[in-house]
């Protein structure tokens, strides 16, 4: 048996040139349409479990498509940025930028986690619904999450999983083997 899994990015925030992972950040003024539009995208959806992020963008959202189904789950949590968090980038500045995207999968922000932990958190995520009886799974997650279970699932090395820019308020879908 396969189980269908169904990613879905929180919709737009309303921040701009800010750092964020785990931070807590506003949801943008879009936020009801962009809800309206992802109810009827996912009206056709029967879930056996849905998990949430447990950043306010993503329960939020979580509440309004699947009201009292979903769980949070941390390992769904975007990367933490650490001491970065909530600063503007411009204020971290280029040389720190600069050291940490020449290696980003394995080098942290201060404080912080790097990208391959990230994705170790997404592998265990991923085995513990192929392990389950669920034949379809709902997440309402981030961006580097979302990023990260592409690349796992399609064999894709981290490094490059960037290419893959998954959008505001989208869902994916993959099938997991068991």
């Amino acid at each position: 048996m396969s189980t269908e899994l169904v990613l879905i990015r929180h919709t737009q925030v309303a921040v701009n040139g800010v750092c964020y992972g785990r931070l807590d950040v506003p949801l943008a003024d879009s936020f009801a349409d962009d809800v309206t539009t992802l109810q009827a995208e996912c009206a056709g959806l029967a879930a056996d479990r849905v998990y949430t992020s447990p950043a306010q963008r993503c329960t939020l959202l979580a509440e309004r498509l699947f009201p009292g189904q979903a769980m949070t789950d941390t390992r769904l949590q975007e990367l933490d940025f650490g001491a970065w968090e909530g600063r503007r980038w411009d204020d971290i500045g280029a040389p720190a930028i600069t050291a940490w995207a020449a290696d980003y999968v394995h080098i942290a922000p201060p404080d912080g986690e790097c990208y391959a932990q990230l994705a170790d958190r997404v592998a265990e995520f991923l085995q513990s619904i192929r392990s389950s009886d669920a034949r379809q799974v709902i997440a309402i997650t981030h961006a580097g999450v979302i990023r990260a279970a592409h690349a796992l699932l399609n064999g894709i090395p981290l490094a490059q999983s960037f290419e893959f820019q998954p959008a505001y308020g989208k869902r994916y879908r993959y099938t997991l083997p068991s």
